[in-house]
């Protein structure tokens, strides 16, 4: 009733699971460094949204403001000097009603950022990044 069709040594058969496995580690390992990234996006995302707010309250944002992202930037690992920071086009003040916009643009390479530098040879060398938010001033 249960009679043994195939019969082989067993070794192609593990080999088979094996390369299976190597595959599976690959991308299990490649998502790792996916999720990163978009951890990466989310926060200079989020930092861009709150300095929205207080561009919306006063109309542009001051040095401490622009140096308090550059900081929050500069701990995830992007260099100070590629990192720049725009309001409402040119940095002047806007008034009452006027649009506020924040633009965020980093330029880093994946070893500054902390992952390994076969990411770089997978996906390219660098990690290029522009968020733009846009509002109306309630200044």
């Amino acid at each position: 009733m249960f009679k043994k069709t195939h019969k082989g040594s067993g070794f192609g058969d593990m080999l088979g699971t094996l390369v299976c496995i190597v595959a599976l580690m690959l991308i299990v390992v490649s998502m790792v460094y996916f999720f990163k990234i978009l951890e990466i996006k989310r926060n200079i995302n989020t930092y861009a949204r709150s300095s929205l707010l207080v561009l919306e309250q006063q109309g542009s944002l001051n040095e401490t403001d622009i140096e308090e992202i550059s900081n929050k930037l500069t701990n995830l690992g992007i260099d100070r000097n590629n990192i720049v920071i725009t309001y409402n086009n040119d940095n002047t003040t806007a008034q009452y009603g006027e649009e506020v916009i924040i633009t965020i643009e980093v330029n880093a390479t994946y070893e500054e950022l902390g992952l390994s530098p076969y990411v770089s040879e997978l996906i390219g060398k660098n990690f290029k990044y522009k968020t733009e938010y846009a509002s109306i001033s309630k200044k």
